[in-house]
């Protein structure tokens, strides 16, 4: 065989080996697909200026998982109530509110994916006590309760954000925003301890007596 046959061959065989490498880097390694985000945690609960790092975890094809924090834009339902990092999803609560408690929704995107979850900015709670308009009722009776919070030296109505706690649910199965708990029917001689939690305050007990 002639030299030059001998040189047109080696040249071929090193550019099959060529284009096989290039294949073997850029045709099995594909770069992987976001096919979606998840943000935590959720649900938050923060006092007045408290920071919490949210973080935004994209799922790709394949079934891996990336943190994609740095590479999404984060954004604030209402600024008033709570900020977050523009790419950093470090979020920050205001350092006053009016009313208690408050909410935002803190949402994160990379533009075609997106997912969002509250946080819930508290006052501080010095005081919270609870009250029933009877303590002894009937079977059948609807029992008034409210509840107060001491916020910033000075009391005021928190009966609609509050979450009641029942001891007994098989008396009273729950209570309203309005406040209003029904005794149920059966329940003569029963008793139940009732109590509220509003952020990270849970009130005294008191407890209800059915004649």
């Amino acid at each position: 065989m002639s030299n030059g046959r001998k040189l047109a061959l080696t040249l071929a065989f090193a550019g099959l080996i060529a284009l096989a490498f290039g294949a073997s880097c850029n045709g099995f390694f594909v770069d992987p697909v976001l096919t979606g985000i998840t943000i935590g945690p959720t649900d938050v609960t923060l006092d007045l200026g408290e920071t919490q790092q949210m973080v935004a975890t994209g799922t790709f094809d394949g079934g891996r998982d990336k943190d994609v924090t740095g590479s999404c834009t984060w954004q604030s339902s209402d600024e008033t109530v709570a900020t977050v990092g523009l790419h950093t999803g470090k979020v920050v609560a205001a350092t006053s509110i009016a009313n208690p408690p408050v909410t935002a929704t803190i949402k994160a995107s990379d533009g075609t994916f997106s997912d969002s979850t509250t946080i819930t900015v508290c006052p501080t709670v010095t005081k919270l006590v609870v009250d029933a308009d009877t303590k002894n009722p009937q079977p059948n009776d609807d029992v008034h309760f409210t509840a107060t919070a001491t916020i910033a030296g000075a009391g005021q109505d928190v009966t609609a954000e509050v979450t009641w706690i029942i001891s007994d649910t098989t008396v009273i199965a729950s209570i309203g925003t309005d406040g209003i708990g029904t005794v149920l029917a059966g329940t003569s001689g029963k008793s139940t301890n009732v109590s509220a939690k509003l952020c990270n305050v849970t009130s005294a007990t008191i407890t209800i007596n059915v004649q």
